[in-house]
């Protein structure tokens, strides 16, 4: 589920309150409702719940989170997130337990640990991942390395991926780079994928281009995906969004080895009637014979309530 539409302004002692309706549209442009989200946020915490009307036309739940602050000190903060499932007939699965903690080291980097527990039908809580990000700034470039742990056959932990990524500021914006590493045949870790992501702003327009790379079969990194984002924002606050999607040897072609538009993403937001804001999603692709792109087709229309957008 994408981020609930808009920055919600949360106050120090007042919680606030945010609830989105969204709707599809089908092959046809035929207007369907989709899931609905109601999220309440507060000093303290936050819960959010998202919801579908049912064909006999109740209201049935998806999923709720909950999220406290269990500890917030000198020596770190610890948050707890509960994430409740339901199934197709609203009964309730068994739950997820996510435990984030933040460690402030004595050298001065910051270190999080994130452990995901699943329940099951008799209320006992199992770990199935331990992720760990320590974080370092110096000289203006800031490090993250990142562990992923889950349980082995013996009983203990075993790390089953690895990344640092890498960010700095360039003249033009800010550049970040990210390596995934994975154990290989031999169990050495390996670089499995890397992404570089440059952002630059001029005037009211930032620019976000990401090249994805994996290994081919030869064992070297090849370009397999490029997205390059353009955000426009206006005075009155309303913004769009274009995402250009590239793609090497797009299927359906003959191969080139190169680059090539596959499609284009146009994600618009604007101030709607009260206290709301109304988000957008279209997409346009080149059509069947390889000519230039056909029209968008809106594919989903969201509108929050008790959002706001920043003006200029």
């Amino acid at each position: 589920m994408r981020v609930l539409l808009g920055f919600c302004l949360a106050t120090a002692a007042v919680a606030q309150v945010t609830s989105t309706a969204t709707h599809t549209y089908d092959v046809n442009g035929r207007r369907v409702e989709a899931p609905r989200t109601r999220e309440i946020r507060g000093p303290g915490g936050s819960s959010s719940s998202e919801f579908a009307s049912t064909i006999n036309g109740r209201t049935a739940p998806i999923e709720n989170v909950t999220e406290r602050v269990v500890r917030d000190d000198a020596s770190g903060k610890i948050i707890e997130r509960v994430i409740q499932r339901y199934d197709m007939n609203g009964s309730p699965q068994p739950p997820e337990k996510v435990q984030i903690e933040e460690r402030k080291q004595y050298d001065g980097t910051a270190r999080v640990v994130t452990t995901v527990s699943r329940g099951d039908v008799n209320g006992r809580f199992t770990v199935v991942e331990r992720n760990s990000a320590k974080t370092r700034e110096s000289g203006g470039v800031t490090t993250v390395n990142g562990v992923t742990e889950r349980p082995a056959v013996n009983g203990g932990f075993e790390v089953v991926e690895k990344s640092s990524t890498t960010a700095r500021k360039t003249q033009s914006g800010s550049r970040e780079e990210k390596i995934i590493y994975r154990p290989g045949s031999g169990g050495r870790f390996e670089v499995s994928a890397q992404s570089v992501t440059d952002r630059t702003e001029q005037g009211g327009q930032s620019t976000e281009t990401t090249n994805q790379y994996n290994t081919a079969a030869s064992g070297q990194m090849e370009l397999s995906l490029q997205s390059v984002s353009r955000l426009t924002k206006n005075s009155d606050g309303s913004d769009s969004r274009q995402v250009s999607i590239y793609g090497v040897n797009t299927p359906g072609r003959a191969a080139s080895g190169q680059a090539e538009l596959r499609e284009q993403q146009l994600i618009e937001r604007r101030p709607g009637s009260g206290n709301t804001v109304v988000e957008s999603f279209s997409v346009r692709r080149p059509t069947p014979n390889g000519g230039s792109l056909g029209d968008y087709q809106k594919i989903s229309e969201r509108v929050c309530s008790g959002c706001a957008l920043e003006k200029k």
